[in-house]
């Protein structure tokens, strides 16, 4: 143990291995550290900022190639669609299910389906509970 501290005395005691500890003073050109958690907290605000306008970008390109599957009935047509087109958009209204449904049950709580988002799938005829409508058919 003394070989690893330099023969000196453990940092405190029971000296805890690997963790060291200085009193020594701050330097005159070390940075602020409120101005770098301040700053940190900024650059996280824009990535928030960023992140959310690239998240609303691909809904919105999401929303306008299911657009023209959704049939008059609210049914969608995926036939139009390629494959792997076919597998996006089935997770893309699969999600804005779950989102109408939590939002349904608490819509206090923060959730990913907007009033704006609600108004454009409702403006498209998009049908949120398909089972129910099935049913109805029956």
């Amino acid at each position: 143990m003394d070989s690893y501290y330099g023969g000196a005395a453990p940092p405190y005691p029971g000296g805890a291995p690997g963790v060291a500890f200085t009193n020594a003073p701050t330097s005159p050109t070390a940075p602020n550290p409120v101005a770098v958690a301040t700053a940190a907290s900024r650059s996280t605000a824009k990535s928030d900022n960023s992140r959310d306008a690239v998240y609303e970008k691909r809904w919105l390109e999401n929303f306008n190639l299911l657009k023209p599957c959704i049939r008059d009935d609210g049914m969608i047509d995926y036939a139009s669609l390629d494959e792997e087109m076919q597998k996006r958009m089935k997770n893309f209204v699969k999600d804005q299910r779950s989102a109408y449904r939590k939002r349904e049950s608490n819509p206090d709580d923060p959730n990913p389906m907007t009033q704006q988002r609600l108004g454009l799938l409702q403006s498209a005829k998009f049908n949120f509970k398909p089972q129910e409508t099935l049913k109805g058919k029956q």
